[in-house]
């Protein structure tokens, strides 16, 4: 039998907010929060999508930092100009490409929606603190027990993933931040 393991990370800052925050405050035009749109399951699993085998996966403290460690090194790499991969001569170097926090309400908001258990990205995904949500998407399956998987080593593999599809910027489509 097949157990469903859905990781979706969001890497940012932290605010707790209530659900009718999400619902009153925090839609998108006529597009609810994802909090919002999956208040009535409590933003839990759907059992009915997911199955009865999916696990809500929590990330203790030290996984977190490690995986915004992971991401701060590899942005790191294309801050400073060393990733050659990409369009042409590779990617320009950043001028203000800020390090990642973890951010706790953007990870409840991604829980939220990867216990829907669609694999793909939501419509509406801003906290009070963020307008603008960057999302990554992953997932695996396999029929190992789930006490024998190593979280954290898949978690920074999806990473590196998402990572090596740097290959396919186009440099043109560069932007400035602030």
């Amino acid at each position: 039998m097949y157990q469903l393991y859905l990781l979706w990370l969001f890497f940012l800052k932290f605010l707790d907010a209530q659900t009718d925050e999400y619902c009153v405050l925090l839609s998108c035009g006529d597009t609810p929060n994802t909090v919002c749109a999956r208040a009535l399951w409590n933003c839990g699993p759907d059992v009915a999508k997911c199955g009865a085998d999916v696990k809500d996966l929590k990330f203790t403290p030290v996984q977190r930092e490690f995986y915004v460690a992971v991401h701060n090194k590899l942005r790191a790499k294309v801050a400073n100009g060393e990733e050659t991969r990409g369009d042409g001569s590779g990617q320009p170097s950043a001028s203000n490409m800020n390090a990642l926090t973890f951010d706790e309400d953007l990870e409840h908001v991604a829980q939220c929606w990867t216990n829907n258990c669609e694999f793909n990205h939501d419509k509406c995904r801003k906290t009070t603190k963020y307008s603008y949500v960057g999302q990554n998407l992953a997932a695996f399956s396999t029929t190992a027990p789930f006490r024998s998987i190593n979280i954290t080593a898949r978690v920074e593999r999806m990473i590196t993933s998402w990572y090596n599809e740097v290959g396919r910027y186009k440099t043109q489509k560069t932007f400035q931040s602030s």
